[in-house]
């Protein structure tokens, strides 16, 4: 690895290092505006470092030509590879700031207690303290909740493919009455243990909230937590989410849902015995108010769109997404190389194993989506550096990957464990007793169970994430 600076070049270490996955550890020395890179010597190139730990942005700024520096000082830096992308965690070494070692592990909890939720990404998580004992807490000091069950989970290292408590599932917390609480999480990895304690700090009356979730909302498609796409109630004792500037698109299928009090355990609309979710469409491309109004005596919900302008043809971002690319939020948006022909070329380091991935539009879900049900697999039959070109032909609504490098004998091949969709069923193909996990697009656990070779399960319209043989599937069901 290559620190280019104004005045200095120096070299972190890389003796020991051998393979990915690995953690690899320097101290230097840097002035103010120095640039921090990661160079490649094989390739003979240098790139901008990956992820900057949060706590290191006081002194260090991450910029697309690399980590700037702002203060001088004494740097710790910790560096991983990983496979298809590079991660760095950089610590400022100096009596003020405690230099973080991310080769400890770390201990998160997840769900409907943190404001980050399900988000092992989020910037604003809060890991758990190391205690004394070797056990971790985590506190919250009040927080209001309304009487109903919460779920919620452990995970280390921000990862949802490593160590979890509960293994299998999630925790659920039942609040018997409205109110502030305190909440103490204790974690013992060693006994495998997960302790909440809350405490009635004082009883609350709160009242319902009802909200639309869905893919025309403000914000972000299926943000149950989104307080912009809360209802009012009005004097008729109907609640309404006036939208206003909306452009849709003619014969698209807008899905929603309502939900009540920001949880999508307490889904009122479709419910969710119903399985599935409510639609609306437009005859014309154009921009619209769309109002929705849900009467909660019947349990019933209106949709109205007023025509308030016109609107030419909509244009869409495409991107890549999956285990080719960094991950199912990490969007790769694809160039128009020609009128309705996008192209995305990356460098990728696979191993001899079977990668999925899948397109998407507007970095969103329930957009547009390739393949519809399922994801689309590839399969490396020897380890090695490839070059990737994705290729994506609205007109004809194929996406066609093209894998070239040193490796020979590249095919896609179909994986032993299979997992798709038709209309409202979730299928799964595999080999022998498996324990089969569904998650909602939340993180929610909606079923749990051994099935031997395949599985089935009626679901309403949205997207889950299904857990086979410590293998994770992302499936769309419409």
């Amino acid at each position: 690895m290559l620190i280019n600076g104004t005045d200095t070049v120096a070299l972190i270490h890389t003796e020991e290092f051998d393979g990915f996955d690995q953690w690899m550890v320097d101290s230097l020395d840097l002035k103010k505006d120095d640039v921090v890179k990661v160079y490649n010597y094989s390739e003979n190139v240098a790139w901008a470092i990956g992820t900057l730990d949060a706590s290191s942005t006081a002194n260090i700024e991450n910029t697309a030509d690399g980590l700037k520096v702002k203060v001088d000082g004494s740097y710790t830096f910790y560096l991983k590879l990983k496979f298809g992308a590079d991660q760095v965690y950089v610590a400022y070494n100096s009596e003020e700031v405690k230099p973080i070692d991310p080769t400890e592990t770390v201990y998160t909890i997840m769900g409907e207690f943190v404001a980050w939720t399900w988000n092992e990404n989020a910037e604003n998580i809060v890991d758990m303290t190391k205690q004394e004992d070797g056990t971790y807490i985590f506190v919250i000091d009040s927080i209001r909740l309304d009487a109903h069950g919460y779920q919620y989970k452990l995970i280390a290292n921000h990862d949802w493919s490593g160590y979890q408590l509960p293994a299998e599932g999630n925790f659920t917390y039942n609040i018997e009455e409205s109110g502030d609480y305190r909440l103490v999480f204790v974690a013992n990895v060693t006994t495998h243990e997960v302790v909440l304690t809350a405490t009635l700090l004082q009883q609350v009356e709160i009242a319902d909230t009802y909200a639309v979730v869905g893919t025309c909302v403000n914000g972000d498609n299926w943000d149950v937590a989104a307080t912009a796409n809360e209802m009012t109630l009005g004097a008729d004792g109907k609640y309404t989410l006036v939208l206003t500037e909306k452009t849709l698109e003619a014969d698209a299928q807008y899905q929603y849902k309502i939900v009540k009090n920001h949880s999508w355990s307490t889904e009122v609309y479709p419910k969710r015995e119903d399985n599935g979710n409510a639609t609306f469409t437009v005859t014309e491309t154009a921009v619209y108010t769309v109002t929705y109004t849900y009467d909660p005596t019947n349990g019933t919900c209106e949709v109205t769109t007023v025509k308030t302008g016109s609107a030419g043809p909509v244009t869409h971002i495409y991107s890549i997404v999956g285990e080719l690319t960094g991950g199912w939020e990490a969007d790769k948006d694809m160039t128009e190389k020609e009128e309705g022909v996008y192209v995305y070329t990356t460098t990728f380091t696979a191993e001899a194993k079977t990668y999925q991935y899948k397109l998407r539009a507007d970095h969103q879900w329930g957009v547009y989506e390739l393949p519809q049900s399922g994801n689309y697999e590839y399969t490396f039959n020897e380890a090695g550096t490839y070059t990737l070109t994705f290729t994506f032909t609205l007109a004809e609504n194929k996406l066609e990957l093209e894998a070239t490098g040193e490796a020979t004998a590249l095919e896609n091949v179909a994986n032993a464990t299979m997992v798709y969709a038709i209309n409202h069923t979730l299928k799964a193909q595999f080999a022998g007793e498996q324990m089969v996990n569904v998650y909602n697009a939340a993180g929610m656990l909606i079923d749990a169970q051994k099935a031997n070779g395949e599985y089935n399960r009626d679901l309403q319209a949205g997207m889950y994430i299904v857990r086979i043989a410590n293998e994770t599937f992302k499936v769309l069901v419409r």
